[in-house]
């Protein structure tokens, strides 16, 4: 899987990509967007940015 950016997007969010806490989609959050070896596009959102580095890393 690679991490690029993309214009697809996806909507709601609920939950933090990484640890699952639940986010108010009316407010802005980290977020990235992952793309499949199929070539599916996802927007990813996070609760913090610690969280999204840690996305990063995987």
């Amino acid at each position: 899987m690679t991490h690029e950016t993309s214009d697809t997007l996806q909507y709601p969010v609920e939950h933090c990509a990484t640890c699952d806490e639940t986010i108010d989609v009316n407010e802005w959050h980290v977020a990235a967007t992952d793309c499949s070896s199929d070539g599916e596009t996802a927007i990813l959102s996070f609760c913090c940015k610690e969280c999204r580095d840690r996305w990063k890393q995987e």
